[in-house]
């Protein structure tokens, strides 16, 4: 194939890419953990043109999942390190590129599921409008797998597992 474009970052290396519902727009994350305190970016790209036509400013940790909704919100995933414990972080962003204040007030929610280090992974939004987001914890030093799944507004779904949380 040929190179169509190159999309330059200028934080860190590119951790993930989604793609928007239409096939428009690609979303790139990039982290630089050397900086302290970790720098991230998360940027859009027109597909077409190879211009940068937005820069998402708000998650301020690690970038380790994107996902864009078929309404052209954009949610970022990371892990939050405090007092050196882990925490997964979901940040959802307006097409406009704006925290999305609907979503846990300031657009952004953690998650602490023990009392230990969490890690996330992946984030998807359902077709019911519900966001999941899958990683790990440790609970007395032995990792486990986690799913944690958050209502449309940010708040855990507490249909969903033991309290809108399943470890596995």
């Amino acid at each position: 194939g040929n190179v169509i474009h190159t999309f330059e970052i200028d934080t860190g290396s590119a951790m993930k890419v989604a793609f928007s519902p239409d096939g428009k727009k690609i979303a790139i994350g990039s982290t630089a953990v050397s900086l302290q305190p970790v720098a991230t970016a998360i940027k859009i790209w027109d597909i077409a043109t190879g211009n940068n036509i937005l820069t998402l400013k708000g998650h301020k940790d690690g970038i380790e999942s994107i996902a864009f909704s078929p309404d052209g919100k954009i949610l970022a995933a990371g892990t939050s390190y405090s007092d050196h414990h882990g925490r997964f972080v979901v940040t959802r962003f307006n097409s406009d590129g704006t925290l999305d204040n609907s979503f846990s007030g300031d657009g952004i929610t953690t998650t602490d599921i023990y009392d230990d280090t969490e890690v996330i992974f992946s984030i998807t939004r359902q077709s019911d409008g519900k966001i999941l987001a899958g990683g790990y914890t440790f609970k007395d030093g032995i990792p486990e797998y986690a799913l944690v799944r958050y209502n449309e507004n940010g708040d855990i779904d507490e249909s969903f597992g033991d309290d809108g949380i399943v470890v596995i």
